[in-house]
């Protein structure tokens, strides 16, 4: 039987203790990184989680991956979801940085956490293009519908626009805007009216025909 000395003990209670404090150190220093790459491959799953969670609560009607012709290009919306007054387009974008800039302008102003200043283009503008199409093609008045970018809650957005249509919003923050939306004092779509709308437009996508 090998007895150790309080010397030893304390040795060896002292290493332990350094490795754990490394360890913690480590870990506390690496997850964010690790969470923000994790995000970045995941951040539609984590997004189409959102949004179901948002649809089953409300009891609202969802249609995901809508892929429509969009003049001479196929175009995919990531989210249609049916509320009750209006009719909501989202597409999912991931920033690795901050964007700024005007609502109406080609490009928006890109600075990433790593890497100089650059531009990108304005997704508000597809979004935009795309609601106006399948208005005309489902001849469904663009009043009702409303298009929102989707981006990371990492990303900060700086966009000066006065559009009550069209918006660039952090993913954490969708559920307050589609409320604030749905609380505008206007008429609910009837029954009619949202199976008319809903037919209407899943009649179109593609994804449902392979």
């Amino acid at each position: 039987m090998i007895l150790m000395s309080t010397n030893d003990i304390l040795r060896i209670v002292f290493i332990v203790a350094v490795v754990l404090i490394v360890l913690i150190i480590l870990a506390l220093f690496l997850y964010g990184p690790i969470k923000r790459k994790i995000y970045e491959k995941k951040f539609k799953e984590l997004y189409y989680r959102k949004i179901y969670k948002l649809a089953l609560y409300k009891d609202y009607y969802l249609i995901n991956d809508f892929i429509f012709q969009s003049d001479s290009s196929i175009s995919c919306i990531d989210h249609i979801l049916f509320g009750e007054k209006y009719i909501y387009f989202i597409i999912d974008l991931y920033f690795a940085g901050d964007i700024m800039g005007k609502a109406d302008d080609k490009s928006l102003i890109y600075i990433p956490r790593r890497g100089e200043k650059c531009y990108t283009d304005n997704p508000l503008l597809r979004i935009e293009k795309y609601v106006k199409r399948v208005s005309i093609l489902t001849n469904l008045d663009s009043s009702l519908l409303i298009g929102i970018v989707l981006v990371n809650n990492e990303c900060h957005t700086a966009i000066m626009s006065e559009s009550k249509q069209y918006y660039v919003i952090q993913a954490k923050r969708l559920k307050a805007l589609v409320k604030a939306i749905e609380s505008r004092e206007v008429g609910k779509l009837n029954e009619e009216q949202l199976d008319r709308a809903v037919k209407s437009i899943d009649k179109m996508n593609r994804k449902r025909r392979k």
